[in-house]
């Protein structure tokens, strides 16, 4: 049955009936609003909605405009809106499905377009639903002040009444799959909104308590055919919330804000990034030292018989010269693990108070791609590749498999096994190269700290739960082996990884003032554009 607002601008009172669908029979209600409460319509009255059973309801647009669906009660249920067609759990423009009753979605309509509503009983709820649209009643004409829409997203950050508008970030160019992302604190409880505005096509993403990355049921999405988009979502004070904003068209222009209960609110930095950089201390430490320029430069001469012909000659150009050693040859597997092991050492020796928090690896790979500590860039739910599963229990679990430091390292690292003659030529074992898998998985070519980029990988946290990881590893496997902290080997290969990445007596590490990011950008892009 479907809810038609019968006038749009000649009649002063509107009528509309409504029906529950999946609870039975019941009788039509019509609410009649006067011309002073137009702005806010009753579509249910709060009543019980059973587990798994709908009220659903249909409505034109009397005017265009921006129309906001709200539930509110006790209990939990969930939102569903659609323009132009029954809104399902699987077929909507805005969903709203948060752990209460308190629910909004917001879309915009032109007059006479058709919007669609569905509420889903969760766990046993009492809801009632409302809807705020443009208010199409001329202004008495004494009136000082023009009205505004009821749903049009505030542009200028202030403070009405007990609720506060703030800027997240400003107008913004958003490229199709790729995103902003941003955590909030409310410092009160109740509703937050959010509202991108601008050009294109964005989709908007907001979730509770979790990175919207990887998550797929945020707590509110929005995904209309513009810019325009809105989540509300119910916060408890000190409770945080995560968006993203995703690009859907080639190009959009979309800038973002926030209202929330009055009192401040605390504004996490916009990240575009998945997980969030290293302590500013710590970056700091990078920056000072060209920490980042120095494990480029380990991996580069590494590299250095597939270096593509502008990788080479930039790296020529800084003076970098070709390691004996090259990836996935023999003796390069301790000496992967060394330098990995040296750099842990030295940054808990200058940074105690991150020692169990920063540089502490995973506990486990998360091979979830819904992880939501550790969410795949642009909402990716790609699937833990299932080879890469059985390297993850070789490593951690089969220590007999291995006959060295060395052959752990090289199975751990690197697809490639070079020969004399094909410096390109790769393993027949499908099982190879986790670590370099797990980089490319994590891997945000629009990143300014992209897991793919030895530059600048360093200054992601990311990075050191990964390499803390493999590092635990390490010790559990040589510990199985009973292999001596004094073997000379082990000893050599750490002493000479101190000495290549500048960190004799651990007081830093060597700087590089003929280098900088830019003048290897070649080199760069070659890694980041290789899965491994």
């Amino acid at each position: 049955m479907r809810i038609l607002i019968k006038s749009v601008f000649t009649l002063s009172v509107f009528s509309f009936t409504a029906c529950s669908l999946g609870t039975g029979d019941s009788p039509s209600e019509t609410v009649r609003m006067s011309d002073q409460a137009l702005a806010t319509l009753q579509i249910f009255p709060q009543s019980p909605l059973a587990d798994g059973t709908t009220r659903t309801a249909s409505l034109t647009a009397p005017v265009t405009g921006r129309y906001t669906i709200s539930t509110a009660g006790t209990g939990n249920a969930d939102l569903y809106v659609r323009r132009g067609g029954p809104a399902t759990t699987t077929n909507f423009t805005c969903r709203s499905a948060g752990p209460t009753a308190v629910e909004s979605c917001g879309v915009d309509l032109a007059l006479g377009e058709d919007v669609y509503l569905t509420v889903l009983g969760v766990a046993s709820a009492n809801v009632s639903v409302t809807m705020t649209m443009p208010d199409i009643v001329a202004p008495p004409a004494d009136a000082g002040t023009p009205r505004v829409d009821a749903g049009t997203p505030p542009v200028d950050a202030g403070t009405t009444g007990n609720r506060t508008t703030r800027p997240v970030f400003p107008s913004t160019l958003i490229v199709a799959g790729t995103s902003r992302t941003g955590a909030f604190t409310a410092s009160a409880a109740g509703l937050v909104t959010f509202d991108s505005t601008g050009t294109g096509n964005v989709a908007l993403l907001v979730n509770v308590g979790a990175p919207v990355a990887g998550v797929m049921n945020p707590t509110c999405s929005s995904d209309g055919a513009s810019a325009t988009e809105r989540c509300s979502v119910s916060l408890a004070a000190g409770q945080t919330a995560f968006f993203g904003v995703r690009g859907v068209a080639p190009t959009s222009n979309a800038a973002l804000t926030v209202t929330a209960p009055a009192g401040s609110l605390v504004v996490d930095p916009v990240q575009d990034v998945n997980l969030g950089p290293v302590p500013a201390d710590v970056q700091a430490y990078f920056i000072e030292n060209n920490s980042g320029m120095m494990h480029l430069r380990w991996h580069t001469v590494r590299q250095w018989d597939r270096l593509t012909p502008a990788a080479l000659a930039s790296a020529q150009l800084q003076g970098w010269t070709r390691s004996p050693t090259q990836e996935g040859e023999a003796g390069n597997g301790l000496q992967f693990l060394a330098m990995h092991r040296v750099m842990f050492r030295m940054l808990r020796i200058h940074f105690p108070q991150y020692a169990n928090t920063v540089f502490q690896g995973w506990a486990t790979v998360p091979t979830d791609p819904r992880d939501p500590l550790n969410p795949l860039p642009f909402g990716s739910i790609a699937p833990f590749a299932s080879n890469m599963s059985i390297a993850v229990t070789n490593l951690s679990s089969r220590p007999a498999n291995f006959a060295s430091n060395d052959a752990w390292g090289t199975y751990l690292e690197t697809i490639f096994r070079p020969v004399p003659g094909n410096p390109r030529a790769t393993s027949t074992d499908p099982t190879v190269g986790l670590h370099n898998y797990l980089h490319a998985r994590w891997t945000d070519a629009g990143s300014p700290i992209n897991m793919g980029d030895p530059a600048v990988n360093i200054g992601n946290r990311l990075f050191w739960k990964l390499h803390g990881w493999i590092d635990q590893q390490w010790s559990a496997y040589r510990a199985a082996r009973g292999f001596s902290d004094s073997d000379p080997a082990y000893t050599k290969a750490l002493a000479d990884a101190q000495t290549e990445m500048g960190m004799d007596g651990m007081s830093g590490m060597g700087t590089m003032s003929a280098a900088s990011p830019a003048d290897v950008m070649p080199i760069r892009e070659m890694f980041t554009s290789s899965s491994q």
